[in-house]
């Protein structure tokens, strides 16, 4: 059992009760319920639920018996879970068969597989470009 702030420089796994805000520059696999707001390199949860907000830099894996309850940004975002919250992905976003999103989506680019469900707006966004791109 946890409870607390837990700042780290490489990968962290939680397995236990866990209640507080995670911060680390690696990856976060959740094997267990935890309540708090994680800044991470990456995470990977599995067959639990988050409650709280994700700031990753990199990927936001979430496998078919995860939930997130709360907003998710990210670099990249595979999901066959749930998400309920506001997603921003900079670059991917692939939902599988089972995924369900409540709440609004921006991102660079969307892949659906056929059964996943969004329930709210989707916004695709336009890749940066230079002003030598524009004549």
């Amino acid at each position: 059992v946890f409870e607390g702030t837990l700042r780290s420089e490489g990968d962290v796994e939680i397995a236990g009760a866990f209640k507080g805000d995670v911060s680390t520059a690696g990856t976060v696999m959740l094997l267990s319920d935890i309540q708090g707001n994680l800044n991470v390199g990456s995470l990977r949860i599995v067959d639990c639920a988050l409650t709280g907000d994700v700031t990753a830099k990199g990927t936001v894996f979430v496998n078919e018996g995860a939930k997130i309850y709360g907003n998710v940004t990210a670099a990249e975002l595979m999901c066959a879970g749930e998400i309920t919250g506001d997603l921003k992905i900079s670059g991917n976003t692939s939902l599988e068969e089972k995924a369900k999103i409540s709440g609004s989506v921006v991102t660079g680019t969307l892949a659906v597989v056929r059964g996943a469900v969004i329930k709210g707006g989707i916004q695709m966004k336009l890749a940066e470009t230079s002003a030598e791109d524009t004549h």
